[in-house]
């Protein structure tokens, strides 16, 4: 992948990064991106496999970081 096609994608994924972190993204070597790629599918995968009660949403919606909103 070309540099420009990193940032086309980096943007359309995530349009909210900030400059610094469009930065850091784009420094990252194959290899890291393979370690934030298997990271990234544990804790999906954590999450997935937890049980959310309907009593819990308020709380979760509250306390989730990057502040998770339903759409």
């Amino acid at each position: 992948m070309t540099p420009a096609d990193r940032i086309v994608l980096l943007k359309a994924a995530i349009p909210a990064l900030s400059a610094d972190q469009m930065t850091t993204l784009q420094a990252l070597t194959p290899e890291r991106w393979a370690g934030v790629r298997t990271e990234a599918a544990r804790v999906l995968d954590t999450v997935e496999r937890t049980e959310l009660k309907d009593t819990q949403v308020p709380l979760v919606r509250t306390t989730w970081p990057g502040g998770w909103r339903a759409t």
